[in-house]
């Protein structure tokens, strides 16, 4: 006989009523504890394809751009702070303030933010050997300098601003969904199954919000939301939908996946080639910190699952889902994160998805021989055309990358390059190019061996259990890789 889910805690039960006095409309839904300990909402009536579910006011959407004029965040704008920072920091305030107004939203989110920047030393340890960690320690020392320049911390410590940034990271939705909500007619919002794009705007007998996304995503499974035990963070409890998670450079590097989760401080570019940082400008914050994510309380306590389908719909003061599957009485509700790689799940939501295809080992750098001119101009042709990052040494010597190995490529551009011994005969690899791209994969395999063992006996959901995922899937294409070079040099690979 299964365990009876507990009811949920007192601030949940605050934030219903607080959601219900701002007139959100929460008919056949229930908060409660999901498989996996936590927090999450689940079907308690059958919902057919295309019905709404639920329905969350424009007032109860916390708008970082109207949240950058709280004192808070007026106070560490007046000191310099970024927009981003600014915002964090007015979060964390808030949720010490009985008599803010999203002071039950913010009571009701977990006391300890998923992702690993605001893990404990112990724990981020545990990153130790991958690309994770260095990534971690810089977002956490870049909080902690926008901290320390502050003069009025208002009693905040960097951890509690920390603690700010997961929570809001970890369920952000599209900053668009704010304009949508206020127009005077609902409109449809037509989710796919790569909810990380850019949201365009369509003029069809009136606005319609599409995702800029394809159709061809593999389902990579789910992930279980909920609290591990002894406080560390599952995979998603009340983890919300894959948005834009946006920050400035002071704030902000690249995802593990190679999207930038941040800008550069001059406006880095989105996947969908669209100014995320910097300047206004430049397209970015600007002064109201309009590109940094929305949050809608209840709606980011829906359970990640892979590839599922959703619709959101938005207009008419207010943003509701629709259903684009059929649920049953009982059955958890779902949203999806978009197609993102176990290094990226794991950095921004502090999980990670077994046997995940979208996996990719990134920060690969190999070198190149110079070369005649007339050959050097065509492999820079060639790298500028399919967008891989490269170098040219005093010795006129080509460092190509760092670039990403992702399952079904290899590595194909790269090696094109690579092997390019010739211009007029085109790319063909030699063993000793082979080889080089040999010995730079067997040294990143080898960084991730010794914790292989450990990796595998991890109590399953907790925060060693995720990092070993995403570290298996590392290890499994870099293997792979190797195992490709092996047969193209007639060979046996080790490791």
């Amino acid at each position: 006989m299964g365990k009876r889910p507990r009811p949920p805690p007192p601030r949940a039960a605050r934030l219903l009523e607080w959601l219900a006095e701002g007139g959100a409309r929460l008919d056949g839904l229930e908060l409660r504890e999901t498989a996996g300990g936590g927090l999450g909402l689940f079907a308690t009536r059958a919902y057919a394809l295309g019905d709404a579910i639920g329905e969350l006011p424009a007032p109860l959407v916390l708008d970082p751009s109207r949240a950058l004029s709280w004192p808070a965040a007026k106070a560490a704008l007046s000191q310099g702070a970024s927009p981003p920072f600014a915002f964090w920091f007015a979060l964390a305030a808030a949720s010490r303030d009985a008599s803010h107004p999203f002071y039950a939203y913010l009571q009701a989110l977990p006391s300890a933010a998923p992702d690993p920047c605001a893990w404990g030393e112990a724990s981020r340890r545990a990153l130790e050997g991958t690309a994770l960690a260095a990534q971690v320690e810089s977002q956490r020392a870049r909080v902690r300098a926008e901290w320390r320049g502050l003069r009025d911390r208002l009693g905040l410590s960097a951890e509690d601003v920390l603690w700010a940034r997961g929570v809001h990271l970890s369920r952000c939705f599209p900053r668009e969904l704010v304009a949508a909500a206020r127009l005077g007619v609902a409109h449809e919002v037509v989710g796919s199954d790569m909810v990380d794009r850019a949201l365009r705007v369509e003029q069809r007998d009136g606005a319609v919000f599409m995702w800029e996304g394809g159709a061809d995503e593999e389902e990579g499974g789910e992930a279980e939301g909920g609290e591990a035990e002894g406080g560390e963070a599952e995979g998603g409890e009340g983890e919300a939908v894959g948005g834009e998670a946006v920050e400035g450079e002071a704030v902000g590097s690249k995802s593990e996946g190679g999207e930038a989760v941040g800008g550069e401080a001059v406006g880095s570019k989105s996947e969908g080639g669209e100014a995320v940082g910097g300047e206004e400008e430049e397209g970015g914050y600007g002064v109201d910190g309009c590109r940094l994510g929305c949050m809608l309380p209840l709606f980011d306590m829906f359970e990640h699952r892979c590839g599922h389908p959703i619709g959101w719909e938005a207009g008419a003061g207010g943003i509701r889902f629709r259903a684009r599957v059929c649920v049953a009485p009982g059955e958890p509700l779902y949203n999806n994160y978009g197609p993102k790689g176990n290094g990226e799940l794991l950095f921004t939501y502090g999980f990670a998805v077994p046997d995940n295809p979208l996996d990719t080992v990134e920060g690969i750098v190999i070198g190149c021989s110079p070369g005649d001119a007339g050959l050097a101009a065509e492999r820079a042709r060639l790298l500028d055309e399919h967008e891989v990052p490269y170098r040219t040494r005093e010795d006129r010597a080509l460092l190509i990358g760092p670039f990403e190995l992702r399952r079904g490529e290899g590595g194909g551009d790269v090696r094109q390059v690579v092997g390019m011994d010739d211009v007029e005969e085109g790319p063909a690899l030699s063993l000793d190019e082979i080889d080089l791209l040999k010995a730079t994969l067997e040294a990143r395999l080898a960084a991730l061996l010794p914790s292989e063992a450990a990796d595998a006996r991890a109590k399953k959901h907790s925060r060693e259990w995720y990092v070993g995922v995403y570290r298996d899937g590392q290890r499994r294409l870099l293997r792979e890789a190797l195992q490709e070079l092996a047969a193209m040099a007639g060979g046996e690979v080790e490791g």
